[in-house]
């Protein structure tokens, strides 16, 4: 009472008490319904302490006999007191019992009349009943009604986590600072004239050196200028820039020799100094490998700055472009586009992920909230079975999946143009699979686990180890040849893959790719299913609190 709760349950409450005492509990308990609204449910095998309730409910051996107000009860009994209607009421359910009793005429008869008594209270045979089902879809629902900050939170979650990954994550960095030293302007690379590019660089003195840089600075590289080579080399390793280009004194020039005729170049003794000129016509670069991204990014760069400063030069030459490029010609790609980001690589894999984890988080969570609380084992008592309690979960479930599920695309393909080139159908199915998948997941973690600390910990394990093996962070091909093997067979390695066939390629469901993911996914339903029940009929005390 000190808690102000709506529903108060009491056993015997003024038995054996000073009839003051009694009094003014009676009291109390009449201004909390009448005023306050509460409603008090009172269990006792002392008629008379009941006779100030507003209803009465007298049973007998498990069936409840009759039902009425004090007054009502005594009207119909023509009695004075409640002990003597309650005696008058029993008498009457043994007679109209026994009156269904046929005498036995002949003993020679093998058979006997059985008694039409009531079915046992609470005897229900049925795999599912409607009524208990709807009972708890009602409270899954009332729940998440109470709660409007959890329910939003678990609806927008998976939206803030892909706005969060396209905009933290894929895409490459920018101002990062790059050392140069360029003996062609030692000290002072702001001389460098542009003055000179309309001029053909294997004629005309025009500085190649400057042209790259400006290259690098249109890519947002912040070049940060040094004297001397060793300057340049600490830096890299003071972490005060990412790399360190060199250009030799004369690069220009010896590159423009090497374009003209690197054959026949020798000095006046006649030996052979080509090694020397394709020394000073090329750039020399250290770089920082700790950061692979960074480095390759970087290189690329570099080199890309490179290719294009030659092509136009070539171009002002009226020569061929094709002269500076290497012997490898990079055609159309056949999915995607000439400049591919990581976050269309990762995208599919972020989607599938969410779609699987979070329904598996809430669904063990919910449940095993349910269980520390005590809820599942009286509404397992009461005559409900698992069957009931897990359909009135997927229901709610399913609604909160197909809502994430179109949040999380119309965000990831709609919002961040991220590449969609398949149909949708396919898709919004297997990702629809893939949380259900994760919603059976959550089923299996509730009944193996206990606590929600040993659920925790066995989230956060197959969490990583799914990120890990699912080539959900690197492609499964850099998998270790004993583990390859098994990581196709991990719950998202072949639907995260069908899904990036689906969305970046746009294959359809014949292609192995792709109904193979359904195939993996759906095996993976059932494995949990089978698996919650094994457990449920091998495991003793699953719903009570540990």
């Amino acid at each position: 009472m000190l808690h102000d709760p709506k529903l108060l349950i009491l056993d015997e409450p003024t038995v054996g008490l000073d009839p003051l005492i009694s009094q003014s509990i009676w009291e109390l308990l009449l201004d909390l319904t009448a005023n306050e609204g509460k409603t008090v449910i009172i269990t006792t095998h002392y008629i008379e302490e009941a006779k100030q309730s507003q209803m009465i409910g007298l049973m007998r051996k498990g069936t409840l006999l009759s039902e009425a107000s004090p007054t009502e009860l005594l009207t119909s009994c023509n009695c004075s007191y409640l002990e003597e209607a309650f005696l008058k009421i029993c008498q009457n359910h043994v007679a109209k019992t026994n009156s269904f009793k046929i005498p036995v005429k002949q003993p020679t008869r093998r058979f006997s009349y059985a008694r039409d008594l009531p079915p046992p209270p609470l005897l229900n045979n049925k795999l599912f009943t409607f009524g208990r089902f709807k009972a708890q879809v009602c409270k899954n629902m009332y729940l998440l009604r109470r709660n409007i900050p959890f329910t939003l939170f678990v609806i927008f979650l998976p939206l803030i986590q892909t706005v969060l990954f396209n905009i933290a994550c894929g895409h490459d960095p920018k101002h990062l600072s790059l050392g140069i030293l360029n003996e062609e302007f030692v000290g002072n690379s702001g001389k460098c004239s542009l003055t000179q590019t309309k001029n053909c660089f294997l004629d005309e003195n025009v500085s190649v050196s400057c042209l790259v840089l400006e290259r690098l600075k249109e890519k947002t590289f912040e070049l940060v200028e040094y004297t001397n080579e060793e300057d340049g080399k600490y830096a890299v390793k003071e972490n005060k820039v990412w790399g360190f280009i060199h250009f030799s004194k004369n690069f220009s020039d010896n590159l423009a020799i090497r374009f003209n005729d690197a054959t026949d170049i020798s000095d006046e003794n006649g030996t052979d100094i080509s090694d020397s000129m394709f020394d000073k016509g090329t750039i020399h670069a250290w770089v920082d490998n700790t950061n692979k991204y960074m480095y390759d990014m970087i290189k690329k760069e570099v080199f890309e700055s490179y290719t294009d400063v030659v092509d136009s030069l070539f171009n002002k030459c009226n020569k061929s472009e094709k002269l500076g490029n290497i012997p490898i010609r990079l055609l159309e790609p056949v999915y995607g586009n000439k400049k591919p980001s990581f976050i269309h690589y990762a995208s599919p894999a972020i989607i599938a992920l969410c779609a699987f984890y979070l329904p598996a988080i809430y669904t063990g969570a919910t449940i095993i909230s349910e269980k520390e609380g005590g809820v599942i084992e009286r509404v397992v008592l009461s005559g409900m079975n698992f069957i009931e309690i897990a359909f009135a979960q997927v229901l709610v479930q399913m609604i909160f999946i197909i809502i994430q599920t179109t949040l999380v695309m119309i965000v990831m393909f709609l919002v961040f143009d991220n590449p969609f080139v398949g149909d949708i159908f396919p898709s919004f199915t297997l990702l629809t699979l893939i949380g259900s998948g994760g919603m059976c997941f959550g089923f299996f973690t509730a009944i193996v686990c206990r606590t929600q600390t040993e659920a925790s910990f066995l989230g956060i394990g197959t969490n990583f180890l799914l990120k890990f093996l699912c080539g959900l962070m690197w492609p499964t091909e850099g998998i270790h040849y004993l583990l390859r093997s098994v990581s196709v067979y991990m719950p998202l390695t072949m639907s995260t893959e069908s899904l990036r066939s689906l969305t970046a390629k746009g294959l359809g469901l014949e292609h192995p790719s792709v109904y193979l993911g359904f195939v993996s996914i759906f095996s993976w339903i059932l494995v949990f299913s089978l698996a919650s029940f094994i457990m449920l009929k091998l495991k003793r005390d699953v719903w009570t609190k540990s």
